[in-house]
């Protein structure tokens, strides 16, 4: 039975089920982490937080550089401590009805990062490995759009290829010095004494944003609940898809054991007719079987072609030729 279109659509939905569901859990971890975590200046000391208390710790400051803060390319009084670059390329492109839509495609992401700091009070905490954090709230710098200048050969080209070029986007963001920003993860203390926060061991999300904790557990809540109704929806389908092809299966599987069962008795019966039938008087010229040399040859052995066994025997010698020793691919019955 030809189902390898159904197998594809499951392994598809089981790919789809097992990312939505993984990335509910994962939120959902993250927020229950977050509603019980320790908040760094509202509790104890952090430098005296029990083990257990490190792994979920919200902390909360204003970012400051270690070192020398980093300059913006498009505003120059802008300097901050993280600096993304964005070069996205604009085209319209023609679909498979025809039509043509806008398109856009990252070409390149330049990444700039200095050591820095969350400061508050008498505490400073370092932040380490910011790139990494699930949430990283940044500041559009600037934005730039290049437009691109088509010759003809261009246009032609685009127009038979389906593609044409619209322009060059350069987008700056960045990490403003200064910035009030809540952290999540997991807190430690280097060799010098000083903090750090860095991405939680506990598989929960790093993050590093400037909204309030409220408005971030409420967008998180948000994407939670989309995943969850995406497992729900690929775990419903290929609950159904899954229970179709077992059924499928099923149903292939009886039918072939019952033309099995069809085929035994058949056979059986062949075979006893056969027996039944046997009568020197019939043939007088028969020769005996070269294995019981009581029941005439009625079975011809393929490809060596002898012809030397009865129905009895055959069934007990499956591998070689009695004769010649040849392998046996094949025997057929021969009624004389």
């Amino acid at each position: 039975m030809d189902l390898w279109r159904e197998v594809l659509c499951f392994t598809v939905d089981a790919v789809l089920f097992s990312l939505s569901y993984g990335q509910y859990r994962y939120i959902n971890n993250t927020v229950n982490k977050i509603k019980t975590a320790q908040f760094i200046g509202l509790n104890p000391d952090p430098k005296n937080l029990p083990e257990k208390d490190r792994k979920s710790v919200l902390v909360q400051g204003t970012v400051q550089t270690l070192g020398e803060t980093l300059p913006s390319f498009s505003a120059p009084n802008v300097r901050g401590v993280y600096q993304k670059v964005t070069f996205v390329e604009h085209a319209i492109s023609k679909n498979s009805t025809g039509f043509w839509s806008d398109r856009r495609h990252v070409i390149q992401e330049i990444v700039n990062s200095v050591p820095f700091t969350l400061r508050k009070g008498n505490y400073s905490i370092e932040i380490l490995d910011a790139k990494s954090a699930y949430f990283l709230d940044l500041d559009v710098v600037a934005t730039k759009f290049e437009p691109t200048n088509p010759t003809l050969l261009d246009g032609l080209v685009g127009f038979f290829s389906g593609i044409r070029k619209r322009g060059l986007e350069v987008t700056e963001e960045m990490l403003k010095e200064g910035t009030l920003i809540t952290g999540f993860g997991e807190i430690d203390k280097l060799s010098n004494s000083q903090l750090t926060l860095s991405p939680p061991s506990d598989g929960s999300a790093y993050i590093l944003t400037s909204m309030p904790i409220s408005s971030l557990i409420k967008q998180l809540n948000s994407q939670k609940k989309t995943f969850k109704w995406l497992s729900l929806l690929f775990g419903t389908f290929g609950l159904m898809l899954g229970t179709y092809l077992i059924r499928r299966g099923w149903i292939s599987y009886k039918k072939k054991m019952e033309k099995n069962e069809i085929r035994r008795r058949l056979e059986e019966m062949r075979r006893e007719r056969r027996r039944q039938n046997r009568s020197t008087d019939e043939a007088p010229g028969a020769q005996p079987c070269v294995v019981c040399r009581v029941n005439p040859i009625e079975i011809i052995l393929l490809p060596c072609g002898h012809f030397c066994l009865c129905e009895d025997c055959s069934v007990q010698l499956q591998d070689l030729c009695p004769m010649c020793r040849a392998e046996i691919v094949e025997m057929r019955p021969v009624f004389m």
